[in-house]
């Protein structure tokens, strides 16, 4: 991840060119970000640490609403500290983690949205989920498995209301936008991060 975070092109791509496949740009420009503030071979790992940091903040916040008690909260924030295999993939620097944050903000803003009924929290809850399709070549598929997961949860606990609905949608679209155009204008992008 480094040595493509060190050539990055000089405007801001969407995807990035390794020479021999395009990848997507989230973990790469955390650690662009993170060899800034700490040059060096281990920028990559020191992003996928500081995402595994907020990894398992965001699941103490998630069990905090789902669960209604701190202990409960910081049992499965420990929890997740200690699994190994999220230990393993924040230090090994790799951009699998990328998108673990955006599935835990989608699932604590929907349990808002489940709680309160506020528009804006369906609105972040799809927005993250859209704008995860940005971290890991899974991504994408992963994510429009979870919205309409959402979409069904939505409908099976009465929030039918169409305003919720058409929210949910245009939020999700809106992050999905910017790939849509730079897919459209960089076609040989498309086969090697999504098709």
């Amino acid at each position: 991840m480094i040595s493509a975070a060190q050539q990055l092109p000089d405007a801001p791509s969407l995807l990035i060119n390794t020479g021999d496949r395009w990848l997507q740009p989230l973990h790469i420009y955390a650690t662009a970000f993170a060899h800034a503030i700490v040059p060096g071979f281990f920028a990559g790992r020191w992003a996928s640490v500081a995402i595994s940091a907020i990894n398992v903040g965001l699941l103490f916040l998630v069990a905090w609403r789902l669960f209604g008690g701190y202990l409960a909260a910081i049992a499965a924030a420990a929890v997740l500290l200690l699994m190994p295999a999220h230990m393993d993939f924040g230090r090994q620097g790799i951009d699998a983690i990328s998108i673990i944050p955006f599935v835990l903000l989608w699932l604590y803003a929907l349990l808002g949205f489940l709680g309160n009924d506020r528009p804006a929290a369906i609105a972040l809850a799809a927005a993250a989920l859209g704008a995860g399709v940005y971290s890991t070549s899974a991504a994408p598929l992963t994510m429009a498995f979870l919205f309409l997961t959402m979409i069904v949860v939505l409908w099976s606990v009465g929030r039918r209301k169409m305003t919720t609905l058409v929210t949910a949608v245009a939020a999700f679209v809106a992050m999905l936008v910017p790939l849509a155009v730079w897919v459209a204008l960089n076609p040989q992008t498309y086969l090697d991060t999504y098709g």
